[in-house]
């Protein structure tokens, strides 16, 4: 099937996504305090316009995705599927435990608390991509962790690694690590919140391996521009360090964070680390029909856009009708990584800019239109740059 068949079977589908009632969360209650979940998600990316057509793709699935969970009393199993080209991967497996007072346990395959933008869902970016520095943050890991919170903060901590012997579950390339993250609100009213955060993570790869970083260009569309670090061979430990701060206004968001990797080699006599890279982002996204992104105080997140005039179609008076309704949100993003430090350890340096316009005709069901501008510096002075006009179809449940 040509890509072009693919898209038009896309735009088909999500048409009859937009003109369907959002769809509530699927569960059903099988018994005494026993409750079965399934949740899902589709995103469909296409490209519109870009400076070079040869280094993008047409169209793409960026992501396919079904979860099953299990609740029992205080009790919560959970599992997740990724299909990626077709292929089956596991995101969450997991059992948690709800039966203390403010506090929460964790146990199996899930994501380490380290940063704001990397936790938040897929489901609820304001840009179709997260930013650069994203990259420094660990990914899904087997462990073990404990989170707990007051009326005004939140904090987690855990032990992860490849515990067990299963690629399916623990990666044997995965690093050992302990990893915590604390946030609260210093100042909380109904039309002014400020978050405030940190992160570390303290990490050891399995038999001293090498360590490397790279960055997506913030588009899943476009190819050969990676901006990437030079791998530290025979690394010992390295440490994450993370600093977050948000403000909240009414229907107005500013996001920013700062995420640093400080990395320690084995022929290193000094206690100096070898290399330092660093990357931050500012973020602002604006709500232009008056609601509000929620936080959760436990987790220390934002979460997505609900609207308060959903699409209706039978009620609209005429086809224009249909773009005065749902909830419309504007957008806009820089960041900026570098990998570069020491000689032998220069790599890319990296900026993007990206604008979004965001509409949400109902509950489970979002539109975006993205336009993004990357540029990389690899290490010998080189500069590459790419520019970009891309859209999302997503439906979820």
């Amino acid at each position: 099937m040509s890509e072009q068949q693919t898209a038009m079977r896309a735009l088909t589908l999500t048409a009859l996504i937009v003109t369907t009632p959002g769809a509530p969360a699927v569960s059903f209650d099988v018994g005494e305090d026993v409750e079965l979940k399934f949740s899902g998600r589709l995103m469909l990316d296409s490209k519109i316009a870009t400076t070079d057509p040869a280094d993008t793709r047409d169209f793409d699935v960026r992501r396919a995705r079904l979860g099953f969970g299990v609740e029992w009393d205080d009790w919560e199993f959970r599992v997740r599927a990724n299909f990626p080209d077709g292929e089956l991967g596991l995101n969450d497996l997991r059992l948690d435990y709800e039966g203390f007072d403010d506090v929460g346990l964790r146990l199996g395959l899930m994501q380490e608390p380290f940063s704001m933008v990397v936790l938040e869902s897929s489901n609820d970016l304001t840009l179709m991509e997260r930013p650069l520095p994203a990259a420094f943050a660990p990914s899904y890991n087997f462990g073990a962790d404990m989170g707990t919170r007051g009326e005004y903060w939140g904090a987690r901590i855990g032990a992860y690694g490849p515990f067990i012997d299963s690629p399916a579950i623990a990666d044997p390339d995965d690093d050992y690590a302990l990893t915590g993250r604390i946030t609260g609100t210093p100042w909380r009213r109904d039309n002014l919140l400020v978050h405030v955060g940190g992160a570390l993570s303290f990490r050891r790869p399995p038999d001293d391996d090498e360590v490397d970083f790279s960055s997506d260009p913030e588009s899943f569309l476009l190819e050969d521009l990676i901006i990437s670090s030079r791998d530290a061979e025979e690394t010992d430990d390295y440490v994450l360090t993370g600093l977050e701060f948000a403000l909240r206004a009414n229907s107005r968001l500013l996001r920013t964070e700062y995420i640093r990797a400080d990395i320690d080699q084995e022929d290193d006599e000094e206690d100096d680390p070898d290399a330092g890279y660093w990357g931050y982002y500012v973020e602002g996204n604006w709500i232009l029909t008056g609601e509000r992104r929620d936080y959760s105080t436990s987790n220390g997140i934002f979460y997505g856009v609900e609207p308060e005039r959903p699409v209706r179609l039978r009620s609209l008076s005429s086809p224009l009708e249909l773009f005065t309704r749902g909830a419309w949100e504007l957008a806009a993003r820089y960041s900026y990584v570098d990998f570069e430090d020491g000689e032998e350890l220069d790599g890319d340096r990296g900026e993007a800019f990206a604008l979004g316009l965001n509409w949400y005709p109902m509950e489970h069901v979002k539109l975006m239109l993205n336009g993004v501008h990357v540029q990389r510096e690899e290490s010998d002075g080189d500069k590459t740059d790419e520019s970009l006009v891309q859209t999302r179809l997503q439906y979820f449940f």
